[in-house]
């Protein structure tokens, strides 16, 4: 590796890798339950607003574990392209990024069966027998670590030096 022919060749994978980014973020907004703030507190506020979002709330359930995995394949195939050792610490970024959607899982179906379920739990509501909403967030904190250390070693594990003949011609 170190071609230009070769490092071009990681372009699409990097376009593919940016629209797994968009992709996430329309997921991160898809839900009208997080883009307000304060979040609700109250079990009967956080139901009222899934039921009234069930198409948002369950888009994002979808979106956030597709592009985790997404992104992981991405990672994979970007390591196994470069040389050592920048390999070694890009296939770390990619464990990184697998534990990470591996994490997010059980949150992600959760919310998909709080979803599907919100309308009929407003409709039995008993403020004595609340609905845990954020069940299975333990694992939220592991699964942020994770992917923040994904993020940080993945461009660690870049070539230092590029050709000049495959930076943009602004950086010559």
């Amino acid at each position: 590796m170190g071609t230009p022919a070769q490092l071009a060749s990681l372009r699409p994978a990097g376009i593919a890798l940016l629209e797994t980014v968009i992709v996430f973020m329309i997921g991160a907004f898809a839900a009208a339950y997080f883009r307000t703030m304060p979040l609700p507190t109250e079990p009967l506020d956080q139901l009222t607003r899934i039921a009234d979002d069930r198409v948002g709330w369950t888009a994002q359930a979808i979106l956030f574990p597709v592009a985790f995995l997404a992104t992981t394949i991405l990672f994979g195939y970007i390591a196994m392209q470069l040389p050592d050792p920048a390999r070694w610490l890009a296939i770390g970024a990619t464990i990184l990024c697998a534990a990470g959607f591996l994490l997010w899982l059980p949150i992600s179906i959760h919310r998909l069966e709080l979803g599907a379920n919100a309308a009929e739990l407003l409709r039995t509501f008993n403020a004595g027998a609340a609905v845990e909403v954020g069940r299975n967030t333990w694992t939220f904190w592991p699964h942020t670590l994770c992917i923040l250390a994904a993020i940080v070693m993945r461009p660690a594990a870049a070539p230092r030096k590029w050709p000049r003949s495959v930076m943009p011609s602004y950086a010559n």
